[in-house]
């Protein structure tokens, strides 16, 4: 064989294959002999999140440690080069290679982010268009991607890059499922039906399957190519039956009606779930919400009272309002048109009298702040900063930097940034972060979103000081009731960290702290497998110095530790 090129030959069985390798990188597959040997019917397999995480330079690094078959239109080609492989024609969404040092399949995309175009996607999401905006103008080089993923500081850089993929195992898949066909025999590509009892339903070709209505005789086949000489060669059909259950639904806002001579007052609240400590109403009002895309089509079954799925229940699509004139919970189920019914799910107990009732004193909400995309606003701006040896370059802006109190009190909780910036605070706008940089939604449908607190983004202020506040007698001074939701996403030891405060400390004497205000934190302790909850409280009780105040705290622990399934080491 002339030039520098090597050729290697492999016969299995019948089948003869001849593996060319170049100058290039790349290596072409020939095969022979079609008619000599029999297409073997592809896997279904699932992708699963890998557990590995990647850091920051993973987010936009093509990957070196991957080999992948794929058709190239003239012949199958097999190459661990992303740029060639790229350059040369590859489907990025649909192709699937195998990841030899971790020994799972990634997808194309994942595995070439920089050749592919899909970095900015990873580092920004597919709702941020003012960071893809931005990205996609920088993108010129790898090592510029690198330094904005750096300054931008997108929360999902720690997030993973890649999943594995399993054995396809009938159960029932919640919503939606993806699967992936791989074909076994080298060479040969795989089409699909969702329904194979029908003649009549159409074959698509792809590896690649999205279902989203449940399949009982779901059927694939693998086949390799007609050519000149030979015909079609096909496989026996891959037969699964596939169940898509329709999520269960969301109970909404509730509403508790106290009624008085002076008219009707509504408590509201931010979801079912929250407490109500056995307030009574005179009525209640509970939404029923149908979860995912397809949400307009599902159909919700709902009562007031805990019912199995045999009894009679109302129906509405899409969303339901039910007005409660009786104690008791409410029950709902959703069904999706060709999905099978959700679990019946129940809100908490409401009780409801139709006497005369008195709102607790407790239930005036001084703060809400939910930390969500819609409550984002407002700008916070300072010049910049040269006491005590601080070496910023660019003023402060950060747009938006507020999230705002719903309950219209005390205010918005502002995010500030470091007193001295530097790094990625210190870049000018829009490149330096905001409060959309750490906002982020669940992604397991839930609808739920957060914040995240961490080394860049260490606090949001609502009063620099209280004096004011308490003087309008706008802070609680006999009752007090803090609510708030958090996850902890640690895999060591954290000694303190805060949640909600309204505190000042003093010294520490024999022992004893001494302060004044309230805070509610948290800590972990890897060695004894414990999250410990604190809440804090400065009372006259505890005052043994006139004057300096004094904490009493109440604890609570959790084990295992929070979160219950750690990372190896």
């Amino acid at each position: 064989m002339a030039g520098s090129g090597k050729m290697l030959v492999l016969v299995v069985g019948a089948m003869v294959v001849m593996v060319a390798a170049g100058e290039g990188g790349g290596r072409k597959m020939l095969v022979s002999g079609p008619d000599a040997w029999k297409v073997q019917k592809p896997v279904a397999m699932l992708p699963r999140a890998s557990s590995t995480p990647a850091s920051v330079l993973n987010e936009c690094a093509d990957r070196t440690d991957w080999q992948f078959v794929w058709d190239a239109g003239g012949g199958s080609v097999w190459t661990s080069s992303c740029a060639e492989y790229v350059m040369q024609g590859g489907n990025c969404y649909l192709d699937v290679g195998y990841a030899l040092h971790e020994e799972r399949w990634i997808t194309a995309d994942e595995a070439c982010p920089y050749s592919c175009g899909t970095c900015c996607e990873k580092l920004c999401g597919l709702t941020d268009s003012s960071c893809s905006s931005a990205c996609h103008n920088m993108s010129s080089s790898y090592q510029s991607l690198v330094e904005f993923a750096l300054s931008w500081n997108r929360s999902n850089l720690s997030s993973q890059t890649a999943f594995e993929l399993v054995p396809f195992q009938p159960e029932a898949y919640l919503g939606n499922m993806v699967m992936y066909l791989l074909p076994v025999t080298p060479g040969t590509k795989t089409r699909y039906k969702l329904d194979g009892t029908s003649a009549a339903s159409p074959w698509v070709e792809g590896s690649r399957v999205e279902v989203s209505a449940s399949c009982p005789h779901f059927q694939a086949v693998a086949f390799l190519a007609a050519s000149e000489t030979s015909s079609e060669v096909l496989s026996e059909a891959t037969d699964v039956s596939i169940e898509i259950k329709t999520p269960p639904p969301l109970f909404g806002v509730a509403q508790c009606a106290i009624e008085s001579a002076n008219g009707t007052e509504m408590l509201q609240f931010d979801g079912v779930s929250s407490n109500y400590s056995g307030q009574v109403c005179n009525y209640a009002i509970v939404e029923i919400i149908a979860q995912g895309l397809l949400n307009t089509t599902t159909r919700i079954r709902y009562a007031q009272t805990a019912l199995t799925g045999n009894a009679t229940m109302d129906q509405a699509v899409g969303r339901a309002t039910v007005i409660l004139l009786h104690s008791g919970v409410v029950a709902a189920q959703a069904a999706r048109p060709g999905c099978s019914g959700s679990d019946i799910v129940l809100s908490q107990r409401f009780t409801v009298s139709p006497a005369a009732v008195q709102s607790w004193g407790w239930m005036g909400t001084a703060g809400l702040w939910n930390f969500s995309f819609e409550a984002a606003q407002g700008s916070y701006v300072r010049g910049l900063n040269s006491l005590n040896g601080c070496a910023e370059t660019q003023p402060t802006l950060i747009r938006p930097s507020e999230i705002r109190d719903s309950s219209g009190i005390l205010g918005p909780a502002v995010l500030k940034g470091p007193r001295c910036k530097s790094g990625a605070w210190d870049l000018p706008a829009p490149f330096s972060p905001s409060i959309l940089s750490f906002l982020h939604k669940s992604s397991d449908g839930s609808l739920l979103e957060g914040l995240q607190f961490g080394a860049l983004n260490s606090e949001l202020v609502v009063l620099e000081d209280l004096a004011q506040a308490e003087a309008a007698g706008l802070l609680p001074s006999e009752t007090l009731s803090v609510e708030i939701w958090f996850s902890v996403d640690t895999t060591r030891s954290l000694p303190l960290a805060g949640l909600v405060s309204a505190r000042s400390d003093g010294p520490e004497l024999a022992g004893h702290q001494y302060g004044k205000g309230w805070s509610l934190s948290y800590s972990v302790d890897d060695e004894l497998d414990e999250t410990k909850v604190e809440f804090a409280l400065a009372t006259q009780k505890q005052e043994t110095i006139p004057g300096f105040g004094g904490f009493g705290t109440l604890v609570g622990r959790v084990s295992p530790r929070i979160p219950a399934v750690r990372r190896a080491k």
